[in-house]
C-alpha cells in the first residue's frame, strides 16, 4: 500500500474525510502529518556530504531541494526505526530527533489537508448586481490558480463560455503537465475568474497559470504548494489564487515551510489572494488560525465572504485585523465539473472574485504592485454598520469605487521591494553561522 493509500484509509476510519461537494460550507478542511515526510532547513554553508550523512543519521532520503527557498524535502525510509537515541516509532518523534542535530536549523512536518468545502445549491444568485465591470489596461497580467487543477472538457461543455481557456501550467499530484481537473473545486474557480476578466473582451493582457495541488478527493500536500508558488512565481505570475486554507497555531519562532514560499513570493512583488476560512470563527483570536490568510506577510489578501445584504455570511470567518476585505461569496455561478452551470458558496469564491478584481486593477497599473491593489481595495470598500469591526475594511468591496481611485491615494502606505530574499538563521545553528547576513538561500556544494 501507498503513503497516500494509508492515510486515506486512516481519515475515514477517524471520521474526520470530507467530500468537498454538496458539504456544509461550515465544515473546515481537514489536515494529517504525512506519516512520513518533513522538511529539511539546514545551516548555512553544510556541504552535499555533509547533507548525505545527515539523511543516512536520520534514516532518510532527499525528495526535492528548492535552493531558492533554502528548503528540502526529506522523508524517512522506514517507520518504526531504532537508532543511538533508542526507538522512533512515528513520524513526530522523528521530528523532534531532527531538530536536535546540529546542522539542522529547523525542520517541520509535511501535511495533507482537504479543500474546505461549498455549498453547491439553487441558482437565486445575485452575482450579476454585483457591477464588476471595468476596462482592462494595457499592463500584462499573469494570474496563477493553485487548486485541484481544470477540466478542459468542462468549460467547453459549458454555455456560459465562448471558449477555453488557455493557460499554462502543471500537476503536482501526478508529476505531469496536464493540470486536470478530477475534483471540480479548480475548474469552477477557474472559471469564475476567467467569467470576471473576460467580460470586456477577450483577455489578451491577462494569462492564466494552473497548477494542479489538489487531488481528486481534495486532498493536497504543503510540499506540492511551495513548489507550485515558486514554480508559479517563476513562470511570472502577478497573482496567486489560493482558495483554500489549513488551520494550525502559528509560531513566528518555528519553520513555517508554506511562509518560506510566500516570502519569496513576496520579495518577487507578487499578490497572494487567500481565503479567510469558512468555520465562522474571529481569525484575530488566539488558536488555530487558517493560513495561508492569517499569515502575516503583507502580500497575502485575507477574503472574506457577504450575503447579498452586504451582512457577513454565516459561515464566513472574520476580524478586525487578520481579515482585510468581503465580497459577495453566495451562489457564485461557475462551471460545473459535468459541464453544468454550478452555484458555489465559500469564502473560496469570494477570494475568485477578488483575484479576478485585482488582475483588472493590475493591468491599470504602469507597473503592477501589489501592495498598491490591496491598499486600493481596502481603502475604497464600502462603509457597511454590519460589517464594522469584522475586516480592515470596515465593509465590502466596491470594485467601481477601487477603479476610479488614483495610485497616489496608495503610494506612501507601500514599502519598497527588496529584491533579496532574507532567510532568518535559528538558534539551532552554530555561532558561527548564525549570522543575519549569511542566512540567505546558497548553493551547496
Amino acid at each position: 500500500m501507498n503513503n497516500r493509500f494509508l492515510l486515506l484509509l486512516a481519515l475515514s476510519f477517524m471520521h474526520i474525510y470530507s467530500d468537498l461537494w454538496g458539504q456544509n460550507p461550515n465544515a473546515p478542511g481537514t489536515q494529517e502529518p504525512h506519516p512520513n515526510q518533513y522538511f529539511v532547513k539546514l545551516c548555512h554553508g553544510v556541504s552535499n556530504k555533509e547533507a548525505n550523512a545527515l539523511m543516512s543519521e536520520l534514516n532518510s532520503v532527499q525528495l526535492w531541494e528548492n535552493k531558492k527557498i533554502g528548503l528540502r524535502l526529506w522523508a524517512v525510509k522506514q517507520l518504526p526505526y531504532s537508532c543511538s537515541d533508542g526507538d522512533i516509532t512515528d513520524i513526530n518523534e522523528h521530528l523532534v530527533r531532527s531538530k536536535r542535530k546540529t546542522n539542522i536549523d529547523d525542520a517541520m512536518l509535511n501535511m495533507v489537508f482537504t479543500l474546505e468545502g461549498n455549498d453547491f445549491g439553487n441558482g437565486n444568485s445575485n452575482f450579476d448586481n454585483l457591477n464588476l465591470n471595468g476596462a482592462l489596461g494595457s499592463t500584462p497580467v499573469r494570474i496563477a490558480i493553485l487548486d485541484s487543477g481544470i477540466s478542459d472538457a468542462a468549460i467547453a461543455a459549458s454555455a456560459d463560455y465562448s471558449g477555453p481557456v488557455v493557460y499554462t501550467g502543471y500537476d503536482y499530484v501526478d508529476d505531469d503537465p496536464v493540470p486536470d481537473d478530477q475534483n471540480g473545486h479548480g475548474t469552477h474557480i477557474a472559471g469564475v475568474i476567467y467569467d470576471i476578466v473576460s467580460r470586456i473582451s477577450t483577455p489578451s493582457n491577462i494569462t492564466f497559470d494552473i497548477r494542479k495541488t489538489h487531488d481528486e478527493d481534495g486532498f493536497g500536500d504543503i510540499s506540492n504548494l511551495i513548489s507550485a508558488i515558486v514554480d508559479a512565481v517563476d513562470a511570472g505570475a502577478n497573482v496567486i489564487n489560493m482558495s483554500f486554507s489549513y488551520y494550525e497555531i502559528f509560531d513566528s519562532e518555528e519553520l513555517n515551510p508554506l511562509q518560506v514560499a510566500i516570502e519569496y513570493a513576496e520579495q518577487k512583488g507578487v499578490l497572494v489572494v487567500a481565503s479567510a476560512g469558512n468555520k465562522y470563527q474571529n481569525n484575530d483570536a488566539p488558536g488555530a488560525v487558517p493560513v495561508p490568510a492569517n499569515l502575516p506577510n503583507e502580500n497575502i489578501i485575507s477574503v472574506a465572504s457577504n450575503r447579498s445584504d452586504e451582512s457577513l455570511s454565516s459561515f464566513s470567518n472574520y476580524g478586525s485585523n487578520s481579515v482585510d476585505v468581503s465580497i459577495l461569496g453566495e451562489s457564485i455561478p461557475g462551471p460545473g465539473l459535468n459541464g453544468n452551470r454550478a452555484y458555489g458558496s465559500g469564502t473560496s469564491l469570494s477570494t475568485a472574485i477578488v483575484t479576478a478584481l485585482s488582475a483588472i486593477l493590475g493591468t491599470r497599473q504602469d507597473q503592477f504592485n501589489s501592495c498598491e491593489i490591496k491598499c486600493t481595495l481596502i481603502n475604497t470598500s464600502k462603509n457597511v454598520p454590519a460589517m464594522q469591526g469584522l475586516n480592515q475594511a470596515n465593509g465590502v468591496i466596491n470594485f467601481q469605487n477601487a477603479l476610479q481611485s488614483t495610485p497616489s491615494q496608495c503610494q506612501q502606505a507601500c514599502p519598497d521591494i527588496d529584491p533579496t530574499v532574507v532567510m532568518s538563521c535559528g538558534a539551532n545553528c552554530p555561532p558561527e553561522t548564525n549570522d543575519m547576513n549569511l542566512c540567505v538561500p546558497a548553493e551547496v556544494t
